[in-house]
């Protein structure tokens, strides 16, 4: 049974053992969706706030996850000029093989304004293997 994945049986000593394949090393953690909104919340004025809200389906074994975000206020001008830049890290528990979590917070007063608001999303499994990042844009003005 050359190259076949199946089990291979040897005869050992008159006593038959079953060989399992090689373990494979664990699959990397991945965003397979993700959904962002943003919410106004209140009338405007100095107490008006924005609610950003984020729905990400993780493919990634069981236990725990941290959704990680990085959030970047830029300029329009080519390259962008940071104007400010904050990490969250959201943890949850995977139950399943794929799921959505969903995650939201306050925007921060800086990030207000004209410019593109940029969003980085990353997962991280339990053993601490990175998930390819997923980027999100909105163009904001006043």
């Amino acid at each position: 049974m050359r190259g076949s994945r199946a089990a291979v049986v040897a005869a050992v000593a008159g006593v038959l053992v079953a060989l399992a394949p090689a373990a494979s090393a664990q699959a990397r953690p991945r965003i397979a969706g993700l959904q962002v909104t943003q919410t106004g919340l209140g009338p405007p004025g100095p107490d008006y706030e924005v609610e950003v809200a984020a729905r990400v389906r993780v493919c990634a074994q069981r236990g725990r996850v941290t959704v990680r975000v990085r959030e970047q206020d830029t300029t329009f001008e080519t390259p962008p000029t940071v104007n400010a830049t904050q990490f969250r890290r959201f943890t949850r528990t995977q139950r399943s093989r794929c799921q959505t979590h969903e995650v939201s917070w306050i925007l921060g007063d800086r990030f207000f304004g004209v410019g593109v608001y940029r969003l980085r999303f990353q997962v991280a499994d339990r053993q601490g293997a990175l998930s390819p990042s997923v980027f999100r844009k909105f163009e904001t003005g006043d």
